[in-house]
């Protein structure tokens, strides 16, 4: 996402659709930055660090949108 981050996106969705914001699963490499390890910790959303196992990925978004 060149214009936004996911941290920024999830910002704007728990603000104005808190719903939608809930179901986001976060993908990561690392959190590179404070602001980043600051939001990973203080997020409840599930994420996935890459790489990553195509079904346990599966496993942790079918409950989310059934």
């Amino acid at each position: 996402m060149p214009q936004i981050t996911g941290m920024d996106l999830h910002a704007e969705l728990a603000r104005d659709l808190p719903d939608v914001a809930g179901c986001m699963v976060f993908m990561t490499g690392g959190a590179f930055t404070p602001r980043a390890r600051a939001f990973l910790d203080d997020v409840a959303n599930p994420r996935v660090d890459k790489p990553f196992d195509g079904r346990a990925l599966r496993a942790l978004i079918d409950p989310l949108v059934r």
